[in-house]
């Protein structure tokens, strides 16, 4: 085994991390900055300026919840 078995699981790394949305999530869906790097994402609608917590990964989305 690895020391770091998530390390080409960019996504996956990200559950647990939290962040506030620069733009909404509109019918369930959106993106967010998260470092450099601009994720697709999907969650219940909510508007821009909401922190958001990453509660799961699939297939290149990140799964969001409101905090």
């Amino acid at each position: 085994e690895s020391e770091n078995p998530m390390l080409n699981e960019r996504g996956a790394q990200l559950i647990g991390q939290t962040a506030k949305l620069n733009e909404p999530i509109t019918n369930g869906s959106g993106r967010m900055k998260i470092g450099d790097t601009t994720w697709r994402i999907k969650g219940d609608d909510v508007k821009a300026g909401t922190s958001v917590k990453v509660v799961d990964y699939d297939a290149g989305t990140l799964i969001v919840e409101p905090v």
